[in-house]
């Protein structure tokens, strides 16, 4: 009686895969609207940014660009760098951005909260439906870390430059404003 809810709970995690930049996207437009961003604020999140990126700077550096397709699969576990200590270090830099984000366009409580908390519960629901798919992966990837591998990256820098340009854009019309 469990595997169904398994299989349910793994259909969810891969579909939210495959959806989570527009997920994503669709939530900072939300937080942006009732944002109330400022120099300080901006400021005041760049050691959770900066923790984000590098973390997920190191793990793209040991998977690679497997991690930035919108199918979910495994073939290989990664088991060095940040994968040692942390089983899924990109979804752990993700939060630090996510809590960086927030930080930097101080919505209000009520937003914030459940911006939180779907975020947790999307990426839990991924996490475990990754989870199930490494129990049938190969045999655990050699070869460390690739400067190669990282140069992903950039695209989540790019995006992030973009999110903050734009909160720190809607901070100087309402200092301008008032």
């Amino acid at each position: 009686m469990n595997a169904p809810a398994r299989g349910r709970t793994t259909d969810i995690g891969q579909r939210l895969f495959r959806w989570r930049g527009w997920i994503g996207f669709a939530g900072y437009c939300v937080v942006l609207i009732f944002s109330a961003a400022s120099l300080r604020s901006s400021l005041l999140s760049l050691p959770l940014t900066v923790a984000g990126l590098g973390l997920r700077f190191w793990a793209m550096g040991h998977i690679g660009p497997d991690a930035r397709t919108n199918v979910m699969g495994v073939d290989r576990l990664v088991e060095d760098g940040p994968y040692r200590w942390v089983r899924h270090p990109l979804y752990v830099g993700n939060a630090f951005l996510v809590a960086g984000a927030l930080v930097a366009l101080r919505p209000p409580w009520w937003l914030t909260v459940p911006v939180a908390a779907l975020f947790f519960v999307e990426y839990t629901l991924i996490a475990n439906a990754e989870e199930r798919l490494a129990v049938h992966a190969g045999v655990p990837a050699q070869g460390g870390f690739r400067l190669r591998r990282a140069a992903g990256e950039w695209q989540t820098l790019v995006a992030l430059a973009a999110a903050y340009g734009l909160g720190l854009l809607k901070a100087v019309l309402l200092a301008t404003r008032g």
